[in-house]
């Protein structure tokens, strides 16, 4: 399947190019199907601008005769399947060099491998949402939002903040809770006011411990959540 035919051509400008160290002395241009022009639409220069050399473009036999000479494959026979027609043979002289191409594509060609390649379209994705990818490399609709991760820097409001299970979470609504930290050997206590009660969090969970509330003098007492071990 070719996609962006054009028989005139789509111009391709100053596209750089390495040639291999080692042979075959071949280069695959990034776009297909080279347009074959008299005389030929196809530079190499040494540079983006055009002010230093020029490579002279000589009959395709497969095989440069100097190291200023290089060779266009239009017909595709340096190919098998698919026909990409978009090879650029260089002297062995030219080896690791690099090298500027203008050239003219008549358009690319895509395998059903090309295709199947593709990552998939997500679509259940909401917009605002940021993307992650499955296993299979895939994006997916995260569930999430920018702002539910950073806030506005010029917004005013109130960030909540509480561990869960080992994890220091934080919300800018206290309903929805994002994961700031996993903690480590974490203590902690919360008080509830209406009831006037206490609950051990994370590592004190569990633990328990003798203490008094009596005080011989000050400064002595003990609260519930002091050396829990």
């Amino acid at each position: 399947m070719r996609l962006n035919i054009n028989t005139t051509g789509h111009q391709i400008d100053a596209e750089e190019i390495v040639v291999p160290s080692s042979s075959p002395y071949v280069v695959r241009l990034k776009h297909h199907w080279v347009k074959e022009e008299t005389p030929s639409g196809v530079e190499v220069w040494t540079d983006s601008g055009k002010l230093e050399s020029q490579l002279t473009e000589e009959a395709y036999d497969g095989n440069p005769s100097s190291g200023d000479k290089f060779q266009v494959d239009y017909k595709g026979e340096q190919d098998t399947e698919p026909v990409y027609k978009n090879a650029i043979l260089f002297h062995s002289f030219q080896a690791g060099k690099t090298f500027y191409v203008w050239y003219k594509s008549q358009g690319d060609v895509y395998c059903a491998e090309d295709i199947n390649a593709k990552a998939d379209k997500d679509s259940d994705a909401v917009a605002g949402n940021l993307a992650e990818f499955d296993a299979n490399g895939n994006p997916v609709d995260s569930g999430k939002k920018v702002t539910d991760f950073v806030q506005n820097k010029n917004a005013t409001g109130t960030i909540y903040l509480k561990t869960v299970n080992n994890t220091l979470r934080y919300s800018t609504d206290d309903t929805n809770y994002i994961i700031v930290n996993t903690l480590t050997d974490t203590y902690g206590l919360e008080w509830n006011k209406t009831t006037d009660s206490y609950t051990r969090l994370n590592d004190a969970e569990g633990k328990a411990r003798s203490y008094s509330t009596h005080c011989n003098r000050v400064g002595c007492c003990e609260m519930p959540w002091q050396r829990i071990g």
